[in-house]
Parts: C-alpha cells; sequence; structure tokens
C-alpha cells in the first residue's frame, strides 16, 4: 500500500479535493477539505518532447478560477486545444475553452443549458473534436430540482444545441460517463454517449445512447 502522504497526493491530484470514503483511512482531522489545495489543479501546460515547458496557460504564475476537469481535445488540424472547466457549485458553471497552439485563448464560452428557464450549469468531463470542427461534450447539468446527464455541441464559441438522453432531472443517471463519434464522409452522423451515477441509491444504473 502507498504512504499516506503518497495516497493522498494521487488521490487529490486527480479531482483537487480529497473524498470523503478515503478521509477516514487517511487521518480526517488532517487531510478533509473542501479548498483548493496547494498544487497545480487549474492550468494548461505545453512542454516539448524533452519535457521542457513551452508555455502555460493562463500565464506561467496565474491560475484559472476553475478547474481544470476535462482532458484536452484537439481541433482535427492541431492548430486549436479545447478543454473545460469546473465551477465548484450550483451557481459558477463550467466553461469550455479554445486556446492555439502559442497558448493564447482563442475563445471561452460560459457552459448552461440555454433550453431550460433556469439555464442549469453544465459541468464537462468529456470532450470529443469532430472532422467538422465541431467540439462535442459530455457531463451532468445541476439545478435545485436534481441533475441530469446532457450532452451538448458547441461551434466557433457558440452552443449548438443540448441533450437529455435520460429526461431533467433524471431518475436514473446523473452523468455522462463517455462520448464517442460517429464520422462518415467527413461529419458526424451520431453522437454515441454513456451514462451513469453517483452514487447507487441515485438509480438503476446507467445506458447507452446514439443522438443524431
Amino acid at each position: 500500500p502507498l504512504p499516506v502522504t503518497s495516497a493522498r497526493t494521487a488521490a487529490a491530484d486527480v479531482t483537487g479535493m480529497m473524498p470523503r470514503s478515503r478521509c477516514a483511512a487517511l487521518r480526517p482531522e488532517r487531510y478533509c477539505t473542501a479548498k483548493m489545495p496547494a498544487y497545480e489543479t487549474s492550468a494548461i501546460y505545453a512542454v516539448d518532447r524533452g519535457g521542457r515547458l513551452v508555455w502555460r496557460y493562463p500565464s506561467r504564475t496565474a491560475r484559472l478560477s476553475n478547474w481544470v476537469y476535462t482532458p484536452p481535445a484537439f481541433s482535427p488540424d492541431g492548430k486549436t486545444l479545447y478543454f473545460a472547466t469546473f465551477g465548484g457549485d450550483m451557481e459558477a458553471p463550467g466553461r469550455l475553452m479554445a486556446l492555439d497552439r502559442s497558448g493564447s485563448l482563442r475563445w471561452e464560452i460560459e457552459l448552461r443549458n440555454p433550453v431550460r428557464p433556469l439555464k442549469p450549469a453544465i459541468y464537462a468531463q468529456h470532450l470529443a473534436v469532430g472532422l467538422d470542427g465541431r467540439v462535442y461534450g459530455a457531463g451532468c447539468q445541476i439545478q435545485f430540482g436534481g441533475s441530469s446527464p446532457v450532452a451538448f455541441a458547441v461551434e466557433n464559441g457558440k452552443i449548438l444545441w443540448v441533450s437529455e438522453p435520460q429526461g431533467y432531472p433524471s431518475k436514473h443517471g446523473q452523468m455522462c460517463g463517455g462520448i464517442a463519434l460517429c464520422e462518415k464522409g467527413g461529419a458526424v452522423r451520431q453522437v454515441h454517449v454513456s451514462t451513469t451515477h453517483l452514487r447507487i441509491m441515485n438509480g438503476d444504473g446507467g445506458a447507452l445512447f446514439a443522438l443524431e
């Protein structure tokens, strides 16, 4: 087993905070916290093949206000990098951001569902970029009535559509666990997403959906 200090770092480096299920085993009086830790969770790095830093976004010293929540995804031509952030609560939605190859910001948008009256916050967990250049995301949306899995498409910094494959609020899945694109002739024909839930009490399992 890992030493306490190594286990704490390994668990927290992924999400930026220690899950309570791990706190009891790792001396909760020292490690249970909802505050942003001192190590880095809120920046994007580019390094060369030798491991040397090329650039860091938002700068070499500044940090984003929200956590970086998705692995980065690249445009088909490799000239644009996309990533999404997590706001941390229902009132602070995530953002989708696009950087060029030099690490400069192309655009960013706030992720909210424009169809719902209260425009619930969306948190993307997975991104995929189609050959058509559109950015597709999968995650969850949160509002006071509950949460539900969502998938969405963005083009040139504008949300094109938002899908709620299990309704809203959902009695089954709470979030999308994955996304894959079905492409033909340079165009996205279907968006496949899987759903899951955060706790067993919230539903009877996830499902797989094909969105057209």
